[in-house]
């Protein structure tokens, strides 16, 4: 028999084994797996294979095959560890290595076919168990090495002694974090950026993550989990969802046994910044943020301006690889540059911007800078007072002065492309949302987009800015980066009316690109990857429209911005991003408020994705209110004649209207307004979208608690022959009432065609996904499968316990694996459980005593279609 863990070798009959003394490094969940395979083994022997007892095992460890075959052998699969993207390294043993990236398990395979009754079919073991972690990875292609940089030796000293991973193994319990603060502008990005690149190889894994909003670091987190192998869009060929994506990573990294260096670039905004920071031993975590109260709460340092030795040498080497030649003696050239970088007070990015506006300027720039320095000091004193911020900081003025010299020598189209661009958000600007953007824009804003329309034009504006170095391109991900400072100095430069006009140019793109939904087409699982693209560039459009706002200077605005508000968040409710939504949605009622036009069909829509999001959320009382508040806004708009009795709105606001009640566990009334909606939806013209599946579960919900299992399975049933996006839904709630039917077999295949299409559609870490998993187990445990119960319990609460939002569901799913845990004799382990869901429980409902809770209780936590 091989062991990979004790031999390499293959052992002939008669040989002793060959034994390993030198030390192995191997992590503590591969080496409970190991010890326990061989106890399983051994256990073989002793338990008859027909012994039901036999296969009913609650260990965490990967599944066997058939434990009750009889002789089984050892051997390495390269298969995927039990939680999701582990990987363990290198593992030595002998002259050869097993490559612990690749290597994901020892799994034991039988060499009979015979099947246990308790044992889970493929198709529901978890689909991580397939994936692969590809080791190496290091991602920072959005950046190349800047060869400009110099100094900073005492600050890459203190890097090297707090992040670096030569004494992980020696040392360390607990992740590492450095936090590297100071003002916008003096070099921390680029000190992180050569971090990085010095060390990159000490690391396994590195990932750079933008943080500017927490968009930004969910989407760094998801694509890289793709790269990484991790991601559910690489594993079942769905669509990407970056929150689902982003947990998979964060638990990689909790549970990672090889060095991993996680740098989180410009996190300003430190709200909900330690949910993204993991805690595996093996990491190293480098923050960048002008916020210095990171300092003392992570340790760190504040970085300073650079010294005059450096500064130099950087505004010196910066204009000479540019092409910059001076025909003076060295003294001059230095004494020169003495004088710029000191007129500059050794600020990085400002020494950075005036080399490229010395390279650009002939021969004589660097002598005569200074004077051209101080002609447009005086100018933007003039135009542009200090604000109150500049007049103790000047590193800022200085900035901006030294970004107007470049700016001015730029043509009329490129200031505006820039000024345009100035509105997205400035980590990450999809080169196609402006060039096919300004080809496909209609309405306002439209008109002055001529000077990109062509290839020609718009590649010819981009260069300019990009040799200007107030634009930066990547290539490789087509996107085009600015720095923030650089954008704030674009919007504090325009007046009004070309705010106006370069807003209205922003927005014009953006519309022309983001792709529309209708109500028919809710769920266009096709074009999620293009909306999560552009959703940062949304919530980019909102931050500077409520910037104007707040300054007493408000944008013009239409319709338009408040409509690609609502499809955003659209988006977000269905994908299951729940972040963004209230923040878009609330936009949208500040542009109502400051509008002279009815906004009740704005409202309307508004509140009912409010509704709908509390409600995936167990916030009941919320959504309910939020229906309510749909429903009439609804009313007033047909008063006002908004809209005609033919519109299909109002019966959609009907069946809102039946979802709250249902939420309020009120079936009766549920069924009566859900009822109203399909009476509505009847009496509408037949060229008039019906979408009478909208509510189906939803009634057959109802109607299922009320006894009216009949009338459920025939509402049912059209969504179940005819496949359409609601399909998954209609087999869940078909299970429920097959359980109520006390037919468990048919629930079971229900529910089970149910989790895979939602497995398939939304992914494995899917609410919906994982209440599907939730009642396979509950089934199972029916059925006295009591193993495969807990194994799919498990599944679930793992999902689960990986996302805040869903802490109702956890605790109601820790409650029944620990009734089914002690049913099945660990009562220790059982009873924890259930504690630990009562502590749960109480923190959702503070003002409940906990002591007789039952299993009912549990499941009023969660939304009625959800039990």
């Amino acid at each position: 028999m091989e062991c990979p863990l004790c031999t390499e070798d293959t052992i002939e009959e008669g040989e002793e084994p060959i034994i390993h003394r030198q030390p192995k490094l191997v992590s503590t969940r591969i080496l409970k797996r190991h010890l326990g395979r061989h106890l399983e083994r051994l256990a073989l022997f002793a338990v008859s294979s027909t012994d039901e007892a036999a296969d009913e095992n609650d260990d965490e460890s990967l599944p066997s095959d058939n434990l009750n075959s009889g002789v089984s052998q050892l051997r390495v699969d390269d298969l995927s560890s039990s939680d999701p993207g582990e990987s363990e390294g290198d593992l030595p043993i002998g002259p050869g290595k097993i490559d612990l990236g690749r290597l994901k398990s020892v799994r034991i395979l039988s060499t009979t076919a015979t099947t246990t009754s308790d044992e889970l079919p493929l198709e529901l073991q978890p689909t991580s168990e397939e994936q692969l972690v590809m080791l190496p990875c290091r991602d920072v292609s959005m950046f190349s090495r800047n060869l400009n940089f110099v100094g900073r030796k005492e600050t890459f000293a203190k890097l090297r002694r707090a992040l670096d991973p030569e004494s992980i193994l020696q040392s360390r319990t607990y992740r590492q974090i450095f936090a590297l603060c100071g003002s916008g502008g003096v070099g921390k990005t680029q000190t992180a950026l050569n971090y990085v690149f010095e060390e990159m190889d000490k690391f396994q894994v590195v990932l750079w993550a933008h943080a500017s909003t927490q968009t930004q670091l969910i989407h760094s987190f998801s694509n890289f989990a793709t790269k990484l192998g991790l991601g559910l869009s690489s594993t079942l060929g769905t669509e990407k969802d970056p929150t689902l994506d982003a947990d998979l990573l964060k638990a990689w990294f909790n549970d990672a046994t090889v060095p991993w260096l996680l740098v989180i670039d410009s996190a300003d905004n430190t709200d909900g910044l330690d949910d993204y920071l993991p805690t595996g031993s093996f990491g190293s975590i480098l923050i960048t943020s002008r916020n210095a109260a990171l300092v003392p709460k992570y340790g760190g340092m504040v970085l300073g301006m650079l010294d005059e030795e450096n500064a130099i040498r950087l505004l010196l080497e910066s204009i000479k690889r540019q092409g910059w030649t001076d025909n003076g003696d060295a003294n001059t050239i230095d004494n020169a540059a003495t004088k710029v970088v000191r007129r500059l007070g050794c600020f990085p990015l400002a020494i950075t911007e005036a080399a490229h506006y010395i390279s650009s300027n002939g021969e004589k720039a660097l002598t005569d800078f200074i004077t051209d320095y101080e002609r447009n000091e005086l100018a933007h004193a003039i135009s542009h007072p200090r604000l109150p911020s500049e007049l103790t900081d000047a590193q800022p003025f200085k900035l901006s002065i030294l970004w107007n010299m470049s700016y001015s020598s730029l043509t009329k189209d490129q200031q505006s492309l820039l000024n345009t661009i100035s509105f997205f958000d400035p980590t990450g600007i999809p080169l196609n949302l402006i060039s096919e953007g300004a080809i496909k824009a209609r309405g306002p804003g439209s008109e002055s987009l001529d000077f990109i329309k062509t290839e020609h034009r718009f590649r010819a504006c981009k260069s300019a800015l990009i040799r200007s170095s107030l634009v930066m391109q990547n290539e490789k991900i087509g996107q085009l980066w600015m720095h923030q400072l650089y954008q704030e100095s674009a919007q504090a430069r325009m007046s009004s009316q070309e705010r106006q006009e370069n807003w209205d140019r922003a927005l014009a793109l953006l519309e022309a690109c983001w792709p529309s939904t209708g109500r028919d087409k809710r769920r266009r699982m096709d074009l999620w990857q293009v909306h999560t693209q552009y959703l940062p560039q949304v919530q980019s459009l909102g931050f500077w429209y409520k910037a104007y706002l707040a300054t007493g200077q408000p944008l013009s605005l239409d319709d338009r911005f408040a409509q690609l508000l609502i499809q955003a968040a659209s988006f977000c409710l269905m994908r299951g991003f729940f972040e963004p939504v209230d923040s878009l949605l609330d936009l949208v009622e500040v542009y109502c408020k400051y509008s002279f036009d009815d906004c009740e069909l704005l409202l309307f829509d508004t509140y009912w994705i409010r509704g709908g999001t509390q409600l995936q959320l167990n916030i009941f009382e919320g959504g309910f209110r939020n229906f309510e508040k749909a429903y009439n806004l609804l009313q007033q708009a047909v008063s006002k004649g908004l809209i005609n009795t033919n519109d299909d709105r109002i019966a959609i606001a009907c069946g809102l209207k039946g979802n709250g009640h249902l939420a309020m566990y009120q079936f009766e009334l549920a069924e009566e307004w859900y009822l109203k909606a399909f009476q509505r939806w009847e009496k509408l013209p037949d060229d008039i979208f019906k979408d009478k599946q909208l509510f189906a579960s939803n009634i057959a919900v109802a109607y299922c608690h009320q006894g009216k299992l009949d009338a459920a399975e025939e509402i049912l049933r059209p969504g179940i022959d005819k496949y359409e996006e609601s399909t998954g839904n209609s087999l869940y709630t078909l299970g429920n009432v097959r359980i109520a039917q006390d037919n468990l077999e048919e629930a079971f295949e229900n529910f089970k065609r149910a989790y895979s299409l939602f497995k398939t559609d939304l992914g494995e870490l899917h609410r919906l996904t994982n209440n599907a998993c939730y009642s396979l187990g509950w089934v199972l445990n029916k059925q006295r499968k009591y193993s495969s119960a807990i194994s799919m319990f498990k599944q679930a609460l793992e999902a689960y316990e990986d996302n805040s939002y869903y802490r109702n569901e956890a605790a109601r799913t820790k409650y029944m694996l620990g009734v089914v845990q002690i049913g099945h004799g660990d009562a220790i382990l059982g009873q924890k459980n259930i504690d630990d869901a009562k502590k749960q429980y109480e923190e959702i409902k503070p003002n409940i005593s906990v002591d007789d809770l039952t299993e009912r209780d549990f499941d009023e936590l969660v939304m009625p279609w959800s039990c």
